[in-house]
Parts: structure tokens; C-alpha cells; sequence
């Protein structure tokens, strides 16, 4: 929610927007090794190979690199003290637009 300076309200709606495309994904993976015999057709160590690739290819695309943005903007609702969270001088904010389409493509 900080990372990407989204309201409560946006937070859970994109969320649950996500979760709703995983299961979907989830679903159609399922239903490939049921009904079309996937797990005949596909060795097992290449399926393991196949989703260690895309969770790395997921990582590199979506992690805050210098080069990709600024930093978190830090605003507690309570109005904690941000020089009491140093990490907030150094964390990178991860761009929206490139986390949540490969994060519904590759998840």
C-alpha cells in the first residue's frame, strides 16, 4: 500500500483483483493436468524448471531497482517520525504499472 501510494480502499480492491486472477491461473493449471493429461506430456523436473524461471524472470521484472523509480514516499497515518524508519531513505519505490500486469501474467 505504501509502495505504491494506494488508499486502504484501492489496496484491498486490487488485491482482491489479484488473488481473483491466481485462482483463475490456478484453476486452468489444475484443470491442464486433470483433463489434458499434462503431467504425462511434460516431465515433471521441466515443470519445476518452467515455474523457477518465471518466479525469477517475476523477481527481476518487479524488483525496486535504482534506476526505476524514487523513493517510497512515507506518509504513517499516525504521524510516526519517518527518520525512525530508516529504510524509507533507501527503498526504491516499485512501479505499478510493471508489478501488477506481470504479476497477473507469470503468478
Amino acid at each position: 500500500m505504501m509502495v505504491f501510494s494506494w488508499t486502504s480502499e484501492n489496496m484491498i480492491l486490487y488485491q482482491a483483483i489479484g488473488m481473483i486472477l491466481v485462482g483463475i491461473c490456478m484453476f486452468v493449471v489444475i484443470g491442464c493436468y486433470v483433463f489434458f493429461k499434462l503431467g504425462q506430456r511434460v516431465a515433471p523436473r521441466n515443470g519445476i524448471i518452467f515455474s523457477l524461471v518465471i518466479f525469477f524472470l517475476f523477481y527481476l521484472l518487479t524488483y525496486p531497482w535504482p534506476f526505476s523509480g524514487t523513493n517510497i514516499p512515507y506518509k504513517h497515518p499516525r504521524g510516526v517520525d519517518p527518520v525512525a524508519k530508516e529504510w524509507v531513505s533507501y527503498s526504491f519505490k516499485v512501479r505499478s504499472l510493471s508489478f501488477i500486469p506481470l504479476d497477473a501474467k507469470l503468478l
